[in-house]
């Protein structure tokens, strides 16, 4: 049941609520603004004639409401699109494990099933990205994010470890000691960061309700995502070269893998850089900052910027993974014959 009585009740007017909601200065919002209904509800016919004394109106029922639809709507088809390219992927996949009579899978299958789970848990996101149509509660969302997050460090930890891999792993292409390390280093951090952090900054502000995080909190939770991005964009940048040199090297007869190795490299560098950017960011617009209050229905809104980003991201990791389809029953050689092959071919 939605909340019966507001939090602040000293509002003689509706139009001091709606002032006071819908302040023109947007810093007041930073310091002593306090949310007047529990989130996602407001006041019954909402706007400068609202009705005193209830919530229960929820904020996708608002004038904002329409464009909140939409925006869920259209972020939910988009990631329907990648969702049927993704499982194309695992199709082929499968089919390329099958022939080659493979009973585990690799790092690269692992990867493509980790960006299918990123981009499904996105999906159910988007049928309400924010928590505003009361569908969602509002930790779950937190959650939601740290899953795709997690998923995508998967990816990233996988493709850049085979790397490692093809170049120093001797003649059996083994992932270096180094490098596992590294891999359950990073996704513990991320873990930690993404999940946990994520859903303190929470509690700490609503208890089990939502609408408001901490902005300290926030911004140290995206350090993680800095200090292991960077790390592994280091370790892309080297390792990609070096085998790209080595294909080179290699005579005319590897140009196609080392187009692929160049796919590979820049998609990888492409993915870190907009991770590390948006999480940069954030950081400056969201340290020191005790409370974070989400958007309000006030007519104004707008696109979201970590729906965006994750969609590009999951784009990216499709275009990058998208695996060679098996000729008559056997993988095809453009696969089984090169370097870039081994990505297929070497255990996590």
């Amino acid at each position: 049941m939605p909340p019966s009585n507001p939090v602040v009740a000293n509002f003689t007017t509706s139009l001091e609520l709606w002032n006071y909601v819908c302040a023109e200065d947007k810093t007041l919002r930073d310091t002593d603004w306090k949310p007047w209904c529990d989130f996602p509800y407001v006041n019954s016919n909402w706007g400068v004639n609202a009705t005193l004394g209830n919530c229960d109106l929820l904020y996708s029922e608002t004038l904002d409401g329409s464009w909140y639809t939409t925006k869920c709507m259209i972020y939910l088809v988009t990631n329907a699109c990648i969702l049927c390219a993704c499982i194309q992927h695992v199709k082929v996949m499968f089919e390329k494990k099958k022939a080659a009579k493979r009973k585990q899978l690799n790092a690269s299958d692992i990867s493509i099933l980790c960006n299918c789970f990123a981009v499904t848990i996105h999906m159910l996101k988007c049928i309400d990205i924010a928590g505003l149509a009361g569908i969602w509660p509002y930790l779950l969302l937190k959650l939601f994010n740290g899953m795709i997050v997690l998923s995508l460090f998967k990816v990233v930890c996988s493709i850049i470890g085979t790397w490692v891999a093809i170049a120093d792993g001797g003649k059996k292409k083994q992932v270096p000691g180094w490098i596992k390390k590294l891999e359950i280093a990073t996704l513990s951090t991320v873990f930690f960061c993404e999940i946990c952090l994520a859903v303190t900054e929470g509690v700490v502000i609503n208890g089990t309700g939502g609408g408001a995080y901490s902005g300290t909190i926030n911004a140290i939770k995206g350090t993680g995502v800095l200090i292991f991005g960077g790390i592994y964009g280091i370790i892309c940048f080297k390792y990609a070269n070096k085998i790209s040199k080595q294909l080179s090297s290699g005579g005319q007869g590897n140009t196609n893998a080392n187009a692929k190795m160049s796919r590979y490299m820049r998609c990888a560098m492409m993915g870190l850089f907009i991770t590390m950017l948006y999480k940069a960011l954030y950081f400056m617009m969201r340290i020191g900052k005790p409370v974070i209050y989400e958007s309000v229905p006030c007519g104004t809104g707008k696109f979201d910027v970590l729906a965006v980003t994750y969609i590009v991201l999951c784009t990216i990791v499709a275009i990058a993974q998208n695996p060679n389809k098996i000729k008559g029953g056997k993988v095809s050689s453009s696969t089984a014959t090169t370097t870039v092959s081994t990505m297929s071919s070497v255990d996590p």
